[in-house]
């Protein structure tokens, strides 16, 4: 019997293995103190020491990335996303609340909740900004050179930001800055 020989062609394939984690969420809250028994107080307060020219409480937030990346046959290619996101929401905290009549405190307590519904919603804009942010990352193609490819990262991520400001804008519009929320007085 004779053996027929195949020759065998070795292929080595690199493989390149991504990691798609959630971004890095960090919301914290601030406040801003006001004093008052009455609702007209409390409102006239609250649009002074606010300190935004809409509503009387605010989120901030911030998106940062940064890809790790390894160098192929094929160049440069991000490995993961390094995205990050800081939500910072701006309330008032009224420090007198306890002198103030039960009804005032029960239209406070129903305001506040409604005011956090409302600033929460810009929140859940700011984190889904994060995640499209890692999306676009880890879309960007190889590059030959390490520092281009670190470019096209950067801009990658600079046109998704634009977007989510737009989609916080129509948020106010569609929610009248929380007033459909029940956030009025």
């Amino acid at each position: 019997m004779k053996k027929a020989f195949f020759p065998f062609l070795i292929v080595f394939l690199i493989s390149v293995s991504t990691s798609w984690a959630e971004p890095q969420i960090t919301e914290s809250n601030t406040y801003y103190e006001i004093h008052g028994n009455t609702l007209e107080q409390l409102r006239s307060e609250m649009h002074h020491k606010g300190g935004h020219s809409f509503g009387v409480a605010f989120t901030d937030w911030r998106v940062s990335w940064m890809a790790d990346r390894v160098e192929t046959p094929q160049g440069f290619v991000v490995t993961n996303s390094n995205t990050k996101v800081i939500v910072t929401y701006l309330y008032p905290k009224w420090v007198d609340e306890a002198q103030a009549p039960e009804e005032l405190r029960q239209k406070w307590a129903t305001l506040m909740k409604a005011i956090v519904i409302h600033e929460k919603g810009h929140g859940a804009i700011a984190i889904e900004a994060a995640r499209a942010v890692d999306q676009a990352v880890m879309a960007v193609k190889p590059n030959k050179s390490a520092h281009v490819l670190d470019g096209y990262v950067k801009i990658a991520g600079e046109r998704v930001l634009p977007i989510y400001r737009k989609k916080e804008v129509e948020y106010d519009r569609v929610t009248k800055y929380g007033q459909t929320q029940g956030a009025t007085f």
